[in-house]
């Protein structure tokens, strides 16, 4: 399909985002502060944090709808700190749609077109792409009322690549559907980047959104960039005690620095999966699916005894709750129907878990 442009960035398959030492200042607040960070051409990359990390803030800069105090924001070879956003060639999908009620589904996608002067025919030809893409072929007559809340968000990613932009933003896009529909959304928003290849930033609170779907995650606090890396790195390797407790499922615990490759939890010496720094305070992050009975596993592993205190029931899972000598609780996260011929535990009884040598991650305050 023939590309169009009067933007002042030119429609490529995609390009790269470079963000350098970006601040940002709301009255006495920092949203954010000394921001750094490139973004490969076609990757798809999600800023993940909590509330008032920074991440929407940053995202309304890339997209020209908030300003920044310093830095600069370059797409590809262009500096586009200063560009209105109709100017920065992207397409931005937001949390609740934004969609035009007066308008129908036709109208709504092809809007971008209209304003670009793309003619009638290859207008509609492209309407026709997009909503293909996202599997509404036929829909183009219906009225925005009359459709679901998948279908509403999906008419939204439409019109974001209608133009095939390079460079498509996503704030928050599933986060008003249910879990089912967000869970499946999750997937097909993926494929259709893998289709598209523009080069996507996404914006989300839902670590588990941003671990299905993405290439990098940036994770984000207090208006920094705490870690970068791809997912499965932010999983297993949280850089410190906010990365873990924050990513995922896990118990901190304060442990004691012997030597960089011991430390120590309520009088039991553990050896880290990775050298252990010399800082002020260490955790010891446990997964609850990391852990196992000890009977259950072989090779180079730590011995956690304790006393067994509950089993809770969820579904498809069990959550065991173990208790150390010192008083912690620690729980182990197993299939509801793994367990096999073993019994549950008395309360009160005394139980050894296992954790591999590779899954013991001690982290630092952060």
């Amino acid at each position: 399909m023939p590309r169009q442009s009067s933007t002042a960035v030119p429609h490529t398959a995609s390009v790269g985002i470079s963000i350098a030492n970006v601040s940002k200042r709301y009255g006495s607040f920092n949203a954010l502060d000394d921001v750094s960070l490139n973004v490969a051409s076609g990757e798809f990359l999600t800023l993940l944090g909590p509330s008032g990390s920074g991440k929407t803030t940053l995202l309304n800069i890339l997209a020209g709808f908030a300003t920044l105090d310093s830095g600069s924001v370059r797409f590809g070879d262009v500096d586009v700190s200063t560009l209105p956003p109709h100017k920065r060639g992207i397409g931005v999908v937001f949390q609740h749609y934004a969609l035009f009620p007066h308008m129908n589904v036709h109208d709504n996608v092809a809007f971008p077109l209209g304003i670009r002067n793309v003619p009638e025919r290859e207008r509609n030809d492209r309407v026709r792409w997009a909503l293909s893409l996202v599997q509404l072929e036929g829909l183009g007559s219906r009225r925005i009322s009359e459709l679901s809340g998948g279908q509403k968000q999906r008419v939204a990613l439409a019109r974001a690549i209608v133009f095939e932009p390079s460079i498509v933003l996503m704030d928050e896009p599933l986060s008003a559907l249910d879990k089912q529909l967000r869970e499946r959304m999750q997937l097909e928003l993926r494929k259709l980047h893998e289709k598209l290849r523009s080069t996507t930033v996404y914006v989300t609170h839902d670590q588990r959104e941003a671990l299905t779907m993405s290439d990098r995650i940036a994770v984000m606090n207090k208006g920094r960039i705490v870690q970068l890396d791809a997912p499965p790195t932010i999983y297993d390797h949280p850089v410190n005690s906010f990365v873990a407790d924050f990513i995922g499922e896990s118990t901190l615990m304060d442990v004691e620095r012997i030597h960089e490759g011991c430390v120590r939890l309520a009088n039991i010496d553990l050896k880290p999966a990775r050298p252990v720094p010399d800082a002020r305070r260490h955790f010891l992050a446990l997964r609850s699916e990391k852990l196992v009975f000890d009977d259950e596993v072989d090779g180079d592993v730590n011995i956690l005894p304790g006393t067994f205190e509950d089993a809770v029931f969820q579904g498809e899972s069990m959550l065991w709750i173990v208790r150390l000598p010192n008083g912690q609780r620690m729980s182990m996260r197993r299939l509801a129907n793994s367990n096999g011929h073993r019994v549950l535990p008395e309360v009160g009884a005394t139980v050894r878990l296992a954790i591999k040598v590779g899954n013991t991650v001690v982290v630092q305050d952060e």
